[in-house]
Formats: C-alpha cells, sequence, structure tokens
C-alpha cells in the first residue's frame, strides 16, 4: 500500500510539474509578444532580447530547439532592422510575433493541439 501512494504522489507531482512549466512557458511567450508590439527604440529591443534568451533557456525543456532557434534569429534581427529598414521594420516585427504565437500554439502541450 505505501507503494502505491508514493506512486501516486510522484504521478502528481510529475503532472503537477508538467502543468506548471507549460503554463510558465506559454505566459512568457505572452509576455514577449508583449514587449514587442510595444517597444520603439533600439534600447527597448536590446532589453527584450536578453529577457528572450533567458526566457528561451527555459522553454528548451519543453519546446524543440529548431524551433526556438528560428525565433531566435528573427529576435535578433530586429535590433539591425529598426536602423537600416524602416519600411520594412513593421513587417519584421509582425513576421517575428506571428512566429512566437505559432510556436506557443503548435510545440507546447495542450489539448486543443492533441485531439
Amino acid at each position: 500500500m505505501a507503494r502505491i501512494r508514493l506512486c501516486a504522489v510522484i504521478l502528481v507531482f510529475m503532472i503537477g510539474f508538467s502543468v506548471f512549466s507549460c503554463i510558465n512557458v506559454s505566459n512568457g511567450f505572452d509576455r514577449i509578444v508583449s514587449l514587442i508590439e510595444s517597444a520603439e527604440t533600439r534600447e527597448d529591443f536590446e532589453e527584450i532580447l536578453e529577457k528572450w534568451e533567458s526566457f528561451s533557456k527555459k522553454a528548451r525543456l519543453i519546446i524543440r530547439y529548431d524551433k526556438l532557434k528560428e525565433a531566435d534569429l528573427k529576435m535578433h534581427r530586429l535590433i539591425y532592422m529598426i536602423e537600416i529598414d524602416e519600411h520594412g521594420f513593421p513587417a519584421e516585427i509582425a513576421e517575428t510575433v506571428g512566429i512566437l504565437r505559432h510556436i506557443r500554439d503548435s510545440e507546447l502541450p495542450f489539448f486543443r493541439n492533441i485531439f
């Protein structure tokens, strides 16, 4: 009987940790997207890039690396696009936000993605 209780406790802990991690990563994507949409200067984007790098280290536990690498390249490109191409910059922001939302919606194991 003690083994069954121990197994149940471990199972509940694993499920709880998994749910907490998924919700935390989903909220992290939402925070990054809202920061990108409200940023205006190069310094804002450099600050967002620092937050993205710390967030992507945590997200690598749940999300495939190649998806995060694609978003990482787009995030780094935003800093240079703000100075080089003023006309293409809004399109680059929209593309980066779209990639981040796509990763959040497709890679996290929520019920709407499974069934």
